[in-house]
């Protein structure tokens, strides 16, 4: 163990699942007494002097915690760090906790100080494509794998927000348990309200209700739900008619068909429908159209995510207007 830990950064769950690392490790050293200051403008800096000083009645080891927050560094903090590092007490690991500092901070004595004493831990944000990485590491450390529709669904529901991210993990792990994670899974998570629109704007095209398709979408949107979800259920049909219309071009039964594809019998009747108004060209350019959604929704072209689903729906729904 290093003498010196300093853990620093934008982002709250690394700096604090990092502190919870060093802790361990410190209190597996056996009788540890743990103290925590948590630092304001009137905090008394004359404490570091006097770490070295006192001994523990209780252990051989001290864990001592300064939680710095956001405040910043007074004059009296700079001298009191670098008095500290100059002469380490012997018997006392600390571990200093700090928000974002800017780049004069990074720059200054005392920062400087710390890291040189130790170890110096920044928790930058995380962006872009590494953080579905990040995110797929964390689903596989807790036993559970992610279709990439279903990371694009937690990536939007959290926003970049690891600690919303955790607890998202956390409420998947305790309903499904340990295992791959599908779209199915996720849609059976949502509000009751949610999933019943998702579900019925598949209805509604297959049946050719385009004003009904139309009031959902706009429902769907105002109560904020994920764009991934709905595109998910209305690519997932689109595919299926695809498969059924290309099947009815070889000749194959098509009860024969949708008994293997598992399609609900309440809804037979809408893709029995669906597939007689358009052949199989038509469905293979809903298809595309899916495509093209999903690369708008990931960033990878420009366009209205809402509008493309819209288009989806009335597609489906055989508008003439699509």
């Amino acid at each position: 163990m290093a003498p010196v830990y300093f853990v620093h950064g934008d982002e709250p769950l690394q700096r604090e699942e990092s502190a919870d690392l060093i802790r361990r490790q410190v209190m597996a050293q056996g009788e540890v007494e743990r103290e925590i200051f948590h630092v304001a403008r009137d905090f008394d800096w004359d404490t570091l002097t006097t770490l070295g000083s006192e001994m523990s009645l209780f252990a051989e080891t001290r864990l001592v915690e300064l939680k710095l927050g956001a405040t910043r560094v007074p004059a009296a903090g700079t001298k009191a760090f670098i008095a500290y590092t100059e002469q380490l007490p012997e018997g006392v690991t600390l571990l200093v906790t700090a928000d974002r500092l800017d780049a004069n901070q990074r720059k200054s004595r005392w920062c400087k100080a710390l890291a040189s004493a130790g170890v110096e831990t920044v928790c930058w944000p995380i962006k872009g494509a590494m953080l579905g990485r990040w995110l797929e590491a964390r689903l596989a450390s807790v036993g559970l794998g992610a279709d990439p529709d279903v990371v694009q669904l937690l990536l939007q529901r959290v926003e970049g927000n690891l600690l919303a991210a955790r607890q998202e993990i956390e409420r998947l792990r305790l309903l499904h348990g340990e295992g791959r994670i599908t779209m199915d899974r996720v849609a059976s998570g949502v509000g009751d309200s949610a999933r019943y629109d998702v579900f019925s704007l598949v209805d509604a095209a297959l049946q050719g209700d385009v004003a009904r398709v139309c009031r959902i979408i706009d429902r769907l949107r105002d109560e904020g739900v994920e764009p991934t979800l709905i595109l998910w259920a209305l690519s997932r049909e689109a595919q299926r008619l695809s498969l059924l219309s290309h099947g009815s071009v070889r000749g194959e039964p098509l009860d024969r068909m949708m008994y293997s594809e598992r399609v609900p019998k309440p809804a037979q009747a809408g893709v029995r429908k669906a597939l007689s108004a358009r052949g199989l060209r038509y469905w293979q350019r809903v298809v595309q159209r899916c495509a093209e959604v999903d690369r708008v929704l990931k960033g990878r072209r420009h366009g209205d995510v809402w509008d493309g689903l819209l288009g989806i729906g009335l597609s489906m729904a055989r508008s003439p207007v699509c």
